[in-house]
């Protein structure tokens, strides 16, 4: 799917919002192991298979835009959509980390990786240690 013409890019973001909205249902009515479930199972739902010339990082991008919209703006969610939107793509990780001085502060995070490179994330996610990791 090339995004270089207006109906094109609609047509696009109209079934990214599509995913989101049923990602963004799922993460509100499953627990957090279910919906590791989910992504990790390989009979998902629908994938929507966006080319890989369409770049992770402005993806997550609209995914984050899309589901603040629909009230499911964190990174449980916005890794969810974005994990299950890319699936197609080559060494996909998704990953679920803690900090480092987890017992003190209990801070957890969500995040999606392509060949070990964090996708739309700043640095403070060295400041976490991976706890749970689902490889495509």
């Amino acid at each position: 799917m090339t995004l270089n013409t207006l109906p094109s890019r609609m047509y696009f973001n109209f079934k990214l919002y599509q995913h989101c909205k049923e990602i963004s249902s799922l993460y509100k009515k499953n627990t957090f192991h279910e919906c590791l479930e989910l992504i990790s199972s390989h009979n998902h739902l629908k994938t929507i298979n966006i080319s890989e010339d369409v770049s992770a990082t402005y993806l997550s991008k609209r995914v984050r835009l899309i589901n603040r919209c629909l009230g499911a703006n964190n990174c449980l969610a916005n890794s969810m959509c974005l994990f299950l939107a890319i699936k197609n793509r080559e060494n996909l990780s998704f990953i679920v980390g803690v900090e480092e001085n987890f017992l003190e502060n209990s801070f957890s995070h969500c995040w999606i990786e392509i060949n070990n490179i964090a996708i739309n994330e700043n640095k403070s996610i060295l400041n976490y240690k991976p706890i749970i990791t689902i490889h495509r």
